[in-house]
């Protein structure tokens, strides 16, 4: 039985349970830092630095399902001007031309792709000398991994007075958890939320929700984290088990 009220609903779309669908030959990482009672905040994103010369792609953290992520990214002084193809790693070892850009004066370059599903991926972006077979000599090329997310309804709650209360999995509540519940997932599997370029990977505590139409329902710190203050729409998807 739940606890406490729904104090708002996060309105999209879900994908109820599983795990996040992993092309082959694609890969992501979500940074984390900074843990609280149980879960633990991720701000994420962001490729590794480059070496001096080196073509750089950058990307938000992620983005949902049939939304355009932002992609930027540099390129040496001798590649100014050039055309930039952004490539998307496939199954089976090839890239296929998703977005292009036109590096500046000063080598930086700008465009958006949108994905129609689901993922974690490996973008390159790449001038000169490449095909779907990969670069040939003489190719630059910078890689970036991101994450598509499914999206999802879900509400938020917390304790109804300043005191710990007991949720359905033994938790302790207070304003200060993090984790979130979910009707049918068991107990402590890893779920991960994502919002406005902000990720967070927090644990499944309690049972419900049970109204508003909603498939999640985040506790009142989880949504602090992730710098929600209404209805929203948030990426979500349960991760395997360790």
């Amino acid at each position: 039985m739940r606890l406490a009220p729904r104090h708002a609903t996060l309105a999209c779309a879900l994908l109820a349970a599983g795990a996040l669908a992993l092309p082959a030959h694609a890969a992501a990482d979500t940074a984390t830092a900074g843990v609280s009672t149980g879960g633990t905040a991720a701000p994420g994103g962001g490729a590794a630095a480059p070496a001096p010369g080196d073509v750089v792609l950058t990307s938000s953290p992620g983005a949902l399902v049939n939304r355009s992520m932002r992609l930027r990214g540099r390129v040496p002084a001798r590649l100014a001007g050039r055309t930039v193809l952004i490539q998307l790693l496939n199954a089976d070892g090839t890239w296929t031309t998703v977005a292009q850009a036109t590096a500046d004066g000063a080598g930086n370059f700008s465009t958006r792709w949108r994905s129609r599903r689901s993922g974690r991926f490996t973008l390159r972006a790449a001038v000169g000398g490449v095909g779907r077979a990969g670069a040939t000599p003489g190719a630059d090329t910078g890689q970036a991994r991101v994450t598509v997310y499914p999206s999802a309804i879900a509400t938020w709650y917390g304790p109804r007075s300043g005191r710990a209360e007991q949720t359905a999995c033994g938790v302790s509540l207070t304003k200060a958890t993090l984790g979130v519940a979910h009707r049918t997932l068991p107990c402590g599997t890893r779920v991960e939320l994502y919002y406005r370029g902000r990720t967070i990977t927090v644990p499944v505590i309690d049972r419900g929700p049970y109204a508003n139409g909603a498939d999640w329902d985040l506790t009142s710190a989880t949504a602090r984290a992730l710098k929600i203050g209404g209805t929203a729409t948030i990426g979500a998807v349960s991760l395997p088990s360790r």
